[in-house]
């Protein structure tokens, strides 16, 4: 049964929103997406598997709480935010799915707390992005141009984007994160925390990472891939980095293949 509008707390009280999805009993944590939160095509997806999701947005992100300071926003403070959403559900540990930017929140979380993850699966994980576009980003939209701030980002993660598709996008992008303060506090958050090659060695979770072959980011993704001492890599032939919009059912299927070999 789907449930849909349900709240856990966080360490500082944010309140963090998250839904249910699939019919199994088995727990698979998908962390928001890198816009929005899960895409209705992902959701969907997962109602045709048999996996069972909690889709959660992040702390500024859809339904969730935004912060009206700046300094709430930080990669810990997002592992923790998972930490909250696990605990609301009952689960002790579980496999942690991550799209784009949160793969970074599900880095931190393997790291600081290995015990609650029991996989990692990244999807097109952006975790080396450089450090001052980030801090550009931020700050356009603390100026006011969160619109130009979110073009001038989709440059970079989607260039085959344009026209009325492009648009459509942005607008989604700004309907999601209605705050100024939470868009630019997710990019300082990314720009404020470090993830490298050592980083990634010291995880021990069984790990797939998820690639498109037409993605911008493909050396990353390969970086990424041999750091981790325990992971599998998996390319979607002609996606591009919006690969959970472009090819959803893969995408899980790939995901339910992964967990059913664990």
């Amino acid at each position: 049964m789907n449930s849909s509008g349900i709240t856990a707390v966080s360490f500082d009280g944010t309140k963090i929103s998250y839904s249910l999805r699939g019919s199994a009993e088995k727990a698979d944590v998908l962390t928001g997406g890198a816009w929005l939160r899960a895409p209705a095509e992902i959701a969907d997806a997962i109602d045709k598997s048999s996996l069972r999701a909690v889709l959660m947005d992040h702390r500024g992100m859809g339904k969730s709480d935004k912060p009206s300071d700046i300094g709430a926003y930080s990669i810990p403070a997002w592992s923790k935010d998972i930490i909250s959403v696990l605990d609301a559900v009952g689960a002790e540990r579980a496999p942690i799915v991550a799209y784009s930017h949160t793969a970074m929140a599900a880095v931190e979380l393997a790291r600081a707390n290995p015990e609650r993850v029991s996989a990692l699966v990244f999807i097109e994980p952006a975790l080396f992005i450089d450090k001052t576009m980030l801090s550009e980003r931020a700050q356009l939209a603390l100026s006011g141009k969160s619109e130009e701030a979110v073009r001038h980002m989709l440059r970079y993660a989607a260039p085959s984007l344009h026209g009325q598709d492009l648009s459509r996008m942005v607008q989604q992008i700004l309907g999601n994160y209605t705050s100024p303060v939470a868009l630019a506090g997710e990019w300082l958050a990314r720009a404020n925390y470090n993830v490298d090659e050592a980083t990634l060695k010291d995880i021990n979770a069984p790990a797939l990472i998820i690639g498109g072959t037409r993605s911008n980011i493909r050396g990353d993704i390969m970086l990424a891939a041999n750091a981790l001492p325990n992971c599998s890599l998996w390319w979607i032939r002609g996606a591009t980095h919006l690969c959970v919009y472009e090819r959803p059912s893969e995408v899980v299927n790939v995901v339910q293949m992964f967990l059913g070999s664990l």
